[in-house]
C-alpha cells in the first residue's frame, strides 16, 4: 500500500485547539489513506500500574516512549505510508524531531487557536489541566518554522484539512524542517 510521494503532516499546537480533529478530517478528505499517531492515545498505551511497578513514575518513562514515538512514525513513513501525526511539542523538544526527519519528507504545520476559544475547548473536555491550553499556547510556537499555519479559531476542521490538503499539492517540498536544521546546526 505504498503512497506516492508520501510524506509525514506533523500537527503541532497547544492542548485543545483541535489537532486531533483536524487529523481526522484529514483522514477523511485525503486521496489517499493516513495513519493517525497521536501523543496522548501513544503514551496511554503503557499502563500507570506497570509504569510505577516496573519504573517508578510515568514522567520518567516519557523520554523513551518519545524516541519509541519517532521510530514507528519514521518506519511507518519509511514503508511507504502518509503519517499525520498530532502533538503538542514544547521548542526544547524539537531537537530531536529535526535530527530525526531531517532527511524526511515532513510538513510542519502550527495549528493555533484564540485563547478565549481554547480556554472554552478545555473546559468543555474537562480532561485537561485547567490552564495548560494557555500555558502552551503562549510557549508552543516560540522559534518555531512551519510549512503551514492552520488557526482553528472561526474555521471548521473539514475546511482546515481542505486548505492543508491543497496547501500540500502546491509545494513540492517541505521547507521548514530544513529551516529548522539549519538553525540547529548553527548554533552548535
Amino acid at each position: 500500500m505504498r503512497v506516492k510521494n508520501n510524506h509525514i503532516l506533523l500537527l503541532n499546537g497547544p492542548s485543545s485547539a483541535g489537532k486531533s480533529t483536524l487529523a481526522k478530517e484529514i483522514q477523511k478528505c485525503a486521496v489517499d489513506p493516513y495513519i493517525h499517531f497521536q501523543w496522548d492515545s501513544f503514551l496511554a498505551m503503557i499502563s500507570s500500574e506497570s509504569v510505577h511497578a516496573k519504573q517508578g513514575s510515568r514522567q520518567d518513562i516519557v523520554p523513551f516512549m518519545r524516541n519509541c514515538m519517532h521510530a514507528a512514525v519514521r518506519n511507518l513513513y519509511e514503508q511507504g505510508l502518509n503519517v499525520v501525526w498530532d502533538n503538542a511539542m514544547h521548542p526544547s523538544r524539537w531537537i530531536s524531531v529535526v535530527e530525526e526527519f531531517a532527511d524526511s519528507r515532513i510538513f510542519l504545520v502550527g495549528v493555533t487557536c484564540g485563547i478565549e476559544e481554547l480556554e472554552r475547548r478545555e473546559l468543555v473536555r474537562g480532561d485537561r489541566t485547567v490552564g495548560m491550553a494557555r500555558i502552551q499556547a503562549e510557549e508552543m510556537h516560540v522559534g518555531i518554522d512551519y510549512d503551514f499555519r492552520i488557526d482553528t479559531t472561526k474555521t471548521t476542521a473539514t475546511e482546515n484539512a481542505e486548505i492543508l490538503m491543497q496547501g500540500i499539492l502546491r509545494i513540492d517540498s517541505p521547507r521548514a524542517i530544513k529551516k529548522m536544521n539549519e538553525k540547529l546546526c548553527a548554533n552548535f
